[in-house]
């Protein structure tokens, strides 16, 4: 019977493989999701994937395909701003659970992807040969090579964001390297590591209006009557805030080839924050996760944040607490909501980092 199922399984998996690399939608019954392919060979090709999907309208005055099927109603907008640097922006409303898988093929040139996406709720990453990382920020920066193998599963009714700047290795070290100095060391372990996978959150208010205006900007006007070179200045702006934030990170000193970012300490820091709402989920759970020892995890992350993981936890637990508190919850409702049985123990944990009672706060 086993030799059986392993059979049907085989066959399934094969199937699946054609129908993807052949650009069809199938069911994927083991995620109990829809499967959507998209190509990573060029920023041109992936465009030009979209317009081959089911129910797409293309509009060439403003570079932008539109489509409503039963998976999803999305518009992606497509600029090449000069040659080996272009941008693509979508806008998407899944209709049903999606995963978006890659049709890997060799690229003529190297491509880099910096992606700043956000989402109506979380999705999940997966790179292939690494650890699965689930992503929980509304607001997040991805970097990784054209040809990496990333999957993605979004939820039923989740909206989402990504403004993705496409460029050549050639062409960032045209633009680039001199503005970094004696830091282009780190820059260049960025490019060279074996997944060249970085993920930062964004949480300036400031810079996500920034790309939001431009993403507005190119979206909503004729290719025609576009500022090009004004856009194109805004958004390396934009890119070198990105690279300048990483590498002035001290956990970048030395670049973990084969992990799945170059800053992974700072991945189980947004592990724990978007665990602030649940219990602790201990050293071992979080280490066995990351797969670290749990020495190398305490050690890494106190170096890194000052503090143990759990006094990290704690704080933060603490500082969401002062976010319900402002929208006037009661102090059993937040205890309640942070998984305290004892209020009076929530409020002494809170009093010891902020120094006052829940009660007292305002």
């Amino acid at each position: 019977m086993a030799m059986v199922l392993d059979k049907i399984q085989e066959i399934t998996e094969k199937a699946e493989k054609w129908l993807t690399e052949r650009g069809v939608f199938v069911y994927n019954f083991k995620d109990r999701a829809f499967q959507v392919p998209y190509i990573t060979t060029s920023p041109e090709l992936m465009f030009e994937g979209f317009k081959k999907t089911p129910f797409s309208k293309y509009n060439p005055d403003y570079q932008s395909i539109e489509s409503n099927s039963m998976f999803a109603k999305y518009k992606n907008t497509y600029l090449e701003l000069e040659q080996g640097f272009s941008v693509l922006i979508t806008n998407i409303w899944w209709k049903t659970n999606i995963k978006v898988v890659p049709i890997i093929k060799e690229i003529d040139k190297e491509y880099y992807f910096l992606r700043f996406a956000r989402s109506s709720d979380e999705f999940g990453i997966h790179i292939k040969n690494s650890i699965d990382q689930f992503v929980y920020q509304p607001s997040q920066w991805y970097f990784y090579k054209a040809n990496t193998d990333v999957e993605a599963s979004f939820k039923k009714d989740s909206k989402y964001f990504t403004f993705a700047f496409f460029f050549e290795k050639q062409w960032f070290e045209s633009n680039f390297s001199v503005l970094f100095g004696d830091k282009k060391n780190i820059v260049d372990q960025i490019f060279d590591s074996n997944y060249a996978h970085v993920s930062y959150p964004e949480n300036s208010a400031d810079a996500i209006l920034k790309i939001n205006s431009i993403a507005e900007k190119i979206v909503d006007t004729q290719v025609s009557l576009l500022n090009i070179e004004e856009i194109k200045n805004e958004i390396l702006n934009q890119v070198y805030i990105f690279f300048n934030r990483i590498i002035s990170n001290e956990a970048l000193a030395t670049v973990e080839t084969g992990s799945l970012s170059t800053i992974w300490i700072e991945d189980v820091a947004m592990y724990i924050d978007s665990q602030v709402e649940q219990n602790f989920p201990g050293i071992e759970f979080i280490a066995k996760k990351f797969r670290v020892s749990a020495s190398k995890l305490k050690n890494d992350f106190k170096e890194r944040y000052g503090k143990s993981l759990r006094k990290y936890y704690l704080d933060k637990q603490m500082e969401k607490a002062s976010e319900l508190l402002h929208q006037k919850l009661s102090v059993n409702e937040i205890a309640g909501k942070l998984k305290y049985n004892d209020p009076n123990k929530f409020s002494a944990q809170f009093k010891k980092r902020y120094g006052v009672l829940p009660s007292k706060f305002f």
